[in-house]
């Protein structure tokens, strides 16, 4: 049975599996930390969710004016998660008298909405078992927290503490709990009890000013994950000591705290297979880097606006033993040559070489016949390998030049062999200087997306449009003169740019274009654009969002 969406998501990801409605397992936090936005069965209206109660079993409340709920709310049985997110206006404390009635409830969010003080009736809702508080102004809990005794997950980020050593014991009274989220919440001292949490599996104590850990911190030897990330206060010369005394930690990231060197207790953390040292300063790694042999993650990319680097040039020769990672991130370092060891890895699915100083295609790639994801922009790559075509497992390969580099740091031919990567999804070469495409292109059935802006095309290869799969064409700022025969056979193409094409024969391509009812965007802008050829396709393609900003006296249209 399909149940039609009550209303449709904008802009957040969901971090959620979503269930089928009617075949829905029974929550847990480790399957949902946020209520999933898209899913056929979460409503957005309080009123259209009780007219449909069977059916809802998510309800995502945002920028609502709600004061109270309804005592007939009690009817949405199967009522799994609720989230309020700016929710200004509401009376909580008869909110969870009625929440208290839903038995089903797993996860419960009151996020960014100036909430001051947790109601008492949080302790009825003994079947909770994620709670999620961030972006509040709390400053403690109530002493009944401690009657949630399913409660797994709770989030307290972006709230303000006035007594840690309280909250604390507040978190040791509940039963079941596993992880806490205390990241952005203005600590410098952790209390000295703080380490009697013994039970914790998860901690996230991220963007803080923490000064240093207890000294008995290595007592929380449940711990699995720990988010250190961006505190930079903290000494980690003496502190990572501390933390490779937790020899059950899977997953540790330091990320953005300007480490200028890794100490070689890290190689004592044998069990680690996430380990993110993102946005740092490092040089170098220690040679017991070796020793992480679980290592299935290693981030040393730069932070995410790029702006904080490590600078490592070389590995030590220990790198090879790290067989078994998965994905590696190395975006932004100093290396000028891809390590050699890495043709080890042959697990590895995703590899980010972006923002290095690469000068070619390592044939040690080569050795990756699981890849999936290459990301090599913005290098000074010339040349594709032919050998390319070997990575069969290969879904995305970027390889985006940049705007202002040389041209003989730029790629102005493309090997044939690009068109045996029969998996590949995603293909971006913008801003090179590749005049042709091979035909063999058309060989990638499974591509979705292609980005070619920035080039010098002037035309595309007949076979063309035999990628029955192409959602996304990027053809801007080419030099095409006219698209292919039978270019709207391009069924699934959604989203389509053909501005800065100055010789594009836009009356015969508008031709084609008004063929393809299936657009969602499309952008004919600065080209030899008339108002006739603009109004002509806003006629036949009135669900597509047209872009034509004009010259040659044409006044810039589009909506």
């Amino acid at each position: 049975m399909i149940i039609a969406k009550v209303a449709t998501g904008n802009s957040l990801k969901v971090l959620a599996l979503l269930c089928t409605l009617m075949n829905l397992p029974a929550l847990s936090s480790a399957q949902i930390i946020e209520v999933p936005y898209d899913s056929d069965s979460t409503f957005y209206r309080v009123d259209l969710a009780l007219k449909n109660a069977d059916r809802c079993f998510y309800l995502f409340l945002e920028a609502d004016t709600i004061q109270d709920l309804p005592p007939d709310f009690k009817s949405l049985k199967n009522l799994r998660g609720i989230t309020f997110r700016y929710c200004l206006k509401a009376n909580w404390a008869n909110i969870f008298k009625r929440l208290a009635d839903i038995s089903n409830l797993k996860y419960l969010e009151i996020s960014i909405c100036d909430l001051r003080i947790l109601p008492e009736d949080i302790g009825q809702m003994n079947q909770i078992t994620s709670l999620n508080l961030k972006s509040n102004l709390l400053e403690n809990l109530p002493q009944n927290v401690k009657n949630c005794s399913q409660l797994e997950y709770l989030n307290l980020s972006f709230n303000r503490y006035s007594d840690l050593a309280s909250l604390t014991d507040q978190l040791n009274s509940i039963p079941h709990l596993r992880s806490v989220d205390l990241s952005n919440a203005w600590i410098s001292e952790l209390p000295v009890n703080f380490s009697s949490l013994i039970n914790l599996t998860s901690l996230n104590l991220s963007d803080n000013h923490l000064r240093s850990l207890p000294e008995d911190f290595q007592n929380l030897q449940s711990l699995e994950v720990l988010d250190l990330s961006n505190n930079r206060l903290l000494d980690y010369s003496v502190e990572m000591t501390k933390v490779s005394l937790l020899k059950g930690l899977k997953e540790l990231r330091l990320a953005s705290n300007e480490l200028a060197k890794l100490s070689e207790s890290v190689g004592d953390l044998t069990l680690l297979e996430v380990l993110d040292l993102s946005g740092n300063i490092l040089d170098a790694l220690p040679s017991s880097i070796g020793n992480l042999a679980a290592l299935q993650d290693l981030n040393l990319g730069s932070d995410a606006a790029r702006q904080r680097r490590n600078r490592i040039r070389n590995f030590p020769a220990t790198f090879e033993n790290l067989i078994n990672l998965e994905r590696l991130n190395i975006s932004g370092d100093s290396i000028i040559k891809v390590p050699v060891a890495i043709s080890k890895f042959t697990k590895l699915k995703e590899l980010n070489l972006s923002w290095c100083t690469i000068f070619e295609i390592s044939p040690s790639l080569r050795a990756l016949e699981n890849l999936e994801i290459l990301n090599l922009d913005h290098n000074h790559i010339s040349k594709i390998p032919e050998w390319i075509g070997e990575l069969k497992a290969l879904r995305e390969l970027h390889i985006d030049a940049d705007y202002f580099s040389y041209p003989l740091d730029k790629i102005n031919l493309l090997p044939a062999s690009l068109g045996l990567l029969k998996n590949l999804e995603v293909l971006s070469l913008n801003d090179q200087v590749i005049r042709v495409l091979p035909s063999s292109i058309s060989n990638c059935t499974k591509l979705r997306v292609l980005n070619l802006r920035n080039n010098l095309l002037s035309s595309l290869p007949d076979e063309f449009i035999l990628m029955s799969s192409l959602e996304n064409l990027d053809l801007k700022a080419n030099e095409l003169e006219n698209l292919p025969s039978g270019f709207s056979q391009l069924a699934s193409l959604k989203h389509l740019n053909l501005s800065f094409n100055p010789p594009l024969n836009l009356p015969a391509a508008a031709q084609q274009i008004q063929h393809m009812k299936q657009l969602q965007v499309l952008d004919i802008s600065f080209n030899q654009l008339t108002p006739q050829i603009y109004y002509g396709l806003k006629e036949v393609l009135p669900d597509t969002k047209i872009i034509a900003k004009g010259i040659n006296n044409l006044n810039p249209l589009g909506n």
